[in-house]
């Protein structure tokens, strides 16, 4: 639908204030003086969905402005007290690809000589903040009624993670328990029985009826196979390609669950790819990414309590040390929602 557009300036920096708190879930956002003090720029200022420091300049225009008024406001910020990673300037206006090319060619300018970035925010994309939150787009248009979010179903986004952190790694943990070709390793070969019935019970509260079958088929040929006084090469090789089946489903799954089941799963997924594959901790952005879909997996996940998991890990090296921690954190998170 088409909204109304706002005629007054306060009301339209009102808006963008709440429709990138919602956007980016950064409560400490907040206006930055009042309407006739000195701003230097900056309307709003706070922190952006990775934490860094942010600010923004409002402009309720009904066209695209210049880059000629970019490059003001630019020049303004620069008198910011204060670190600024980016300045974001708002406006009521349509999309407008040329000049979307010209800040981003300019941003780049910009980074490249260490100064803080520059970019765009347009019309459909505060109205895509405010629809986050009903209430919030109640506040600003009383006439628009958009139905509440579904509650989640907690058993389901924690049967998705779990699912998702060893369903696809079950010949990892086979070489990893028994070694190469049945030499035996050190580890206790128990842990691959708990962790089989792990992925057994929550394939069975996930998925249809037909993956069920197949996956509990391939899970007992493991087990068979595990559990054989003499093993072979051709033995090992059964175990894994019945591992590598489970896989395929379980990848495939997020095809069945919805979109927040979909995202617990990848998040699964990803920790349980750093914890068995990767040698070294992932790098800073994606840990800044994985950070933010697991803060957005559910209103009441504690985005403080993940927080705190992540700089506790900071000084681990290895992904096996990393990801296992991160994992716990999302885990206790999700059984802390409401039933």
């Amino acid at each position: 639908m088409t909204l109304p557009r706002p005629d007054d300036f306060q009301e339209f920096e009102s808006m963008t204030l709440a429709a990138l708190a919602q956007r980016w879930r950064s409560p400490n956002l907040q206006k930055n003086g009042r309407p006739g003090q000195k701003q230097s720029g900056v309307d709003i200022y706070g922190a952006d969905e990775i934490g860094r420091p942010v600010a923004i300049q409002c402009k309720n225009f009904a066209q695209a402005p210049k880059l000629a008024l970019v490059e003001s406001e630019i020049a303004n910020a620069e008198h910011y007290k204060g670190k600024l990673n980016t300045l974001f300037i708002a406006t009521s206006a349509d999309h407008d690809a040329k000049l979307q090319q010209e800040v981003r060619l300019l941003s780049e300018k910009r980074v490249a000589a260490d100064k803080f970035a520059v970019a765009m925010i347009f019309w459909d994309e505060i109205v895509e903040g405010l629809a986050l939150n009903p209430q919030l787009m109640r506040n600003f248009y009383p006439q628009i009624h958009l139905p509440t979010p579904a509650t989640v179903n907690r058993e389901r986004l924690l049967a998705s993670l779990e699912l998702g952190y060893y369903g696809p790694f079950l010949w990892d943990y086979v070489e990893l328990l028994y070694g190469e070709f049945g030499w035996m390793a050190q580890e206790d070969t128990d842990q691959l029985e708990v962790i089989l019935r792990i992925v057994e019970r929550r394939v069975f509260q996930l998925l249809d009826e037909a993956d069920r079958a197949v996956i509990a088929q391939s899970l007992a040929k493991i087990r068979t196979g595990c559990n054989k006084k003499s093993k072979d090469r051709k033995s090992w090789d059964h175990v894994e390609d019945h591992a590598k089946r489970i896989a395929t489903r379980v990848r495939a799954a997020t095809t069945f669950l919805n979109v927040v089941e979909g995202n617990a799963l990848g998040i699964g997924m990803s920790l349980g790819t750093i914890s068995i594959r990767s040698d070294d901790k992932p790098a800073k952005a994606a840990r800044d990414e994985l950070r933010g879909r697991i803060e957005a997996l559910s209103p009441g996940i504690d985005g403080n309590a993940v927080a705190a998991a992540f700089r506790k890990v900071q000084a681990k090296r290895w992904g096996y040390q990393w990801a296992p921690p991160v994992y716990h954190c999302v885990e206790r998170q999700l059984r802390s929602l409401p039933a």
